[in-house]
């Protein structure tokens, strides 16, 4: 009930960008039930690494899949209206994530530097979304983009994922 207007208010205060907003704040907000289930397995109990990563994971596909899925069908006419260049960047960051933590849980383990590179990925990504109407501009050819879609996609930076 709180959540969605001190979001709005935060992003008008600071002029946060639409994208970085979804990456950062509304990200951090729905995904911290996993944050404090990964606390409470690692610290509060024995510890049982299929439990933090099975939520995380779980969580992940159920965003992906169910909640997009879901809002297309919610939505009028049962289509969203979307940047392929921003879900480009987004599936990109995606396959990223997967290859990184399939290469840090090879052996088994997640050590503090294996964290730290998550976190910079996940900075890198923010950065991304910040710097992505510029970045969008300059994949089109201009300002507000050469082609319909680009001008759209500057305009409308749909579908951010977070």
């Amino acid at each position: 009930e709180y959540f969605g207007p001190a979001l709005d208010g935060l992003v008008a205060k600071y002029r946060v960008p639409d994208a970085v907003a979804g990456a950062t704040i509304l990200a951090v907000g729905t995904s911290f039930p996993e944050l404090i289930i990964g606390f409470a397995s690692q610290f509060l109990m024995e510890p049982e690494p299929s439990i933090s990563m099975g939520v995380t994971a779980g969580s992940a596909i159920f965003n992906q899949l169910a909640i997009v899925g879901a809002c297309v069908l919610a939505a009028p006419g049962g289509r969203l209206k979307i940047s392929w260049r921003a879900m480009l960047r987004d599936a990109l960051l995606w396959v990223a994530t997967i290859g990184l933590s399939a290469g840090l849980l090879s052996d088994g383990e997640v050590s503090a530097l294996d964290g730290w590179l998550m976190v910079g990925l996940y900075g890198i990504y923010v950065v991304l979304c910040g710097c992505w109407n510029k970045i969008d501009a300059l994949l089109t050819g201009g300002p507000n983009g050469s082609d319909s879609e680009g001008k759209a996609a500057a305009a409308d930076n749909s579908l951010e994922t977070g």
